[in-house]
């Protein structure tokens, strides 16, 4: 909301448009409904209660803010006639509102009225933005030194498929082949013939497991190092996927348990199959 004569306001619009700061956009309406909020005011600690019972469409002029250096949209920025449609905009919305004023002599003032989550950061840009000239401001960023941290990699479209196979050769595969051992040594007798050897049903349940950890440790290196090279850590790749492959293929254990054949299971394989 401007509290300044209209010309001055048309201005500095015309002026950021001519420097490839702002451009024109069509207008925009807003229906504000009835409603009720209260505004704390952070120097003085007032606190002001507004109730809107009506309610209204208005059709806002709007400015689009650009980036300077590419000409992209930054922000959206409303241009709002009355100051209390502003503060029922801003909390309809959950956007910040602003009033800027000018007195007697000239200088202009801007309040602004803030949603809460701001930081203290935010806050602090907010009064240096308005109590040093843009020139200043724009300098002391300029001699700011940023140090980089890491540069993140952009992965090519083979390494973006490489998760997506680990994926399937660790989850949905070992989760179906274990079953399909399972109900294929049913068939076959061998749980039977092997319940009644020395050994326990335990080491015979672990040795599926295992199989089936091998076939993915084998067929996820054979995929992730070629394309990969050295860029994952290969020690968390390594125990994530093992870790995985041991759970579900435990899964897989657990849902032949209640089956016969696998033709009887296919209902619950596919829907765990689908939701992994």
């Amino acid at each position: 909301y401007n509290d300044m004569p209209q010309k001055i306001v048309e201005y500095q619009q015309d002026r950021s448009i001519k420097d490839g700061d702002a451009r024109l956009a069509s207008p925009t309406e807003f229906k504000l409904k009835p409603t009720e909020f209260e505004i704390t005011n952070q120097e003085t600690g007032e606190t002001t209660t507004y109730d809107f019972d009506d309610e209204k469409i208005i059709e806002l002029e709007t400015i689009e803010m650009l980036d300077s250096s590419t000409g992209e949209r930054e922000e959206t920025v409303y241009y709002v006639e009355t100051e209390e449609d502003m503060l029922r905009l801003a909390y309809g919305e959950s956007e910040m509102g602003a009033t800027a004023a000018m007195n007697a002599r000239g200088k202009v003032s801007y309040q602004y009225y803030l949603q809460g989550y701001e930081t203290d950061r935010l806050k602090s840009l907010l009064y240096i933005l308005h109590n040093e000239s843009p020139g200043v401001v724009s300098a002391k960023k300029d001699k700011q030194v940023v140090r980089t941290l890491e540069v993140m990699k952009t992965l090519n479209n083979r390494e973006n498929l490489v998760p997506v196979f680990v994926a399937y050769l660790g989850s949905l595969m070992g989760f179906f082949i274990v079953m399909a051992y399972i109900f294929y040594d049913k068939a076959e007798g061998v749980i039977r013939a092997f319940a009644v050897t020395p050994s326990s049903i335990w080491k015979y349940l672990i040795s599926k497991i295992f199989v089936i950890l091998t076939t993915v440790v084998v067929s996820s290196s054979i995929i992730t190092i070629p394309v990969m090279g050295g860029q994952p850590n290969y020690l968390l790749f390594y125990i994530f996927l093992i870790i995985t492959t041991f759970a579900v293929a435990s899964l897989g254990l657990l849902v032949a348990s209640f089956f016969d054949s696998i033709s009887k299971a296919f209902g619950v394989m596919y829907a765990i199959m689908i939701s992994l």
